[in-house]
């Protein structure tokens, strides 16, 4: 008995992908070889190598590929770690803010913020973990609670050997506190400074943009910017005020806080190698300091004609000593419109970039 053609043409097709999806399993191996595992190159699946040359696929083999590729995403997106919030502190307000996170040599997890209290204004808080995320409570004697005219927030943390130092703002105040695994129980002390206050009044603290820890010689470096309050006088005697943000660097070198430092430049982050200290936050340029941060040098200023604006918001250094720094770069695209051969105007459209730089020191320092 003859088949029809079409249930004839419908076999052979079938048999011939079968066929030909034996041959794709065992060719296209999604396993980086042992020699390539350790350099980052993958061997590039030729699966989607002929999904590139779609004239030579019918309508039908397509969507069933494709359909197989979907497959194969989802279980490898089930294979991966799957995120779960772990703890989620509940209030009846929703001012309760998370700002910053550590985790020691001795695997506790710290979480420092603010959160609401019953006078209106907010209370520095911790949450701590010691059985990697799975439980958490306050952590022993770190709240600094807020007053009716003013309230008080942690904003950065860092932890290093063993001992771990917080960052906040109480009012006009800078708080700076740590603990140290199996000291005193391991509770927060106010050895460092629970209460500095500019010398000059006319300078505000706004803003703790990051808090650094030598892990040899447990120096402290907290980076904030203040508001400095500027009076002007008109002709007629009528006082305006204005104000301006001024970089501070606080110090506590070989135990004993130092006066700030101010920076005539933005500074975000800093980091610190042997002697050294490395800051950066000023577009995309990176500094070396030598003494403390009383004077800088520019070791790269990097500037490049094809992009508009820069913004490196972090920076490292690692076991061997490199630089990187990782932030965006902004490039602007004009279009001309035109209607009928003659412009009519321009559009410009911008795009950012993901960018990150690894930092050589040139032999000789560049232009502050």
């Amino acid at each position: 008995m003859d088949l029809p053609r079409g249930g004839l043409r419908k076999f052979t097709f079938l048999d011939r992908l079968n066929q030909k999806h034996q041959q794709t399993m065992k060719t296209n191996d999604m396993t980086p070889p042992a020699d390539q595992s350790r350099q980052g190159s993958w061997k590039e699946p030729k699966t989607l190598m002929r999904l590139a040359t779609p004239l030579r696929w019918s309508l039908p083999r397509i969507l069933l590929v494709l359909g197989a590729v979907l497959c194969a995403g989802s279980t490898v997106a089930q294979s991966q770690t799957v995120w779960d919030p772990v703890d989620d502190v509940n209030v009846t307000d929703p001012s309760a803010i998370a700002t910053g996170i550590a985790a020691d040599s001795v695997g506790n997890l710290f979480v420092a913020g603010r959160i609401n209290n019953a006078l209106g204004t907010t209370d520095a808080v911790i949450r701590e973990s010691s059985n990697q995320g799975v439980s958490w409570s306050w952590s022993a004697s770190s709240t600094i609670s807020g007053d009716v005219n003013s309230g008080a927030r942690y904003e950065r943390i860092v932890s290093k050997a063993g001992m771990t130092v917080v960052a906040g703002i109480k009012g006009r105040a800078c708080l700076v506190r740590s603990r140290t695994e199996g000291v005193n129980e391991g509770k927060w002390g106010s050895d460092l400074m629970e209460g500095f206050i500019h010398p000059d009044p006319k300078y505000l603290l706004n803003t703790i943009w990051d808090v650094e820890l030598d892990d040899v010689t447990k120096d402290i470096y907290v980076v904030t910017e203040y508001s400095e309050e500027v009076r002007s006088t008109d002709r007629r005697g009528n006082v305006t005020y204005s104000y301006v943000t001024r970089p501070f660097i606080l110090r506590r070198v070989n135990g004993s806080w130092l006066e700030p430092v101010a920076s005539t430049f933005l500074i975000k982050k800093v980091v610190t190698s042997g002697a050294d200290i490395y800051c950066s936050g000023d577009r995309w340029r990176v500094r070396k300091s030598s003494d403390k941060c009383l004077t800088w040098s520019v070791i790269d200023a990097f500037i490049d004609p094809q992009f508009s604006a820069w913004d490196a918001t972090d920076i490292a250094i690692n076991g061997n000593g490199q630089l990187f720094v990782a932030g965006r770069v902004i490039k602007t695209e004009v279009t001309t419109v035109t209607v009928r051969g003659k412009k009519v105007s321009t559009v410009s459209t911008n795009y950012e970039y993901w960018m990150t730089r690894k930092g050589v020191a040139p032999t000789v320092n560049l232009p502050v």
